[in-house]
């Protein structure tokens, strides 16, 4: 089944926040 668009804003959102944490 096709991920839904908010499960890939959801995943979008997981990168972003894995990004800032790093900094």
């Amino acid at each position: 089944a096709p991920a839904t668009p908010s499960e890939t804003t959801l995943k979008q959102w997981l990168k972003i926040i894995r990004k800032k944490v790093k900094q």
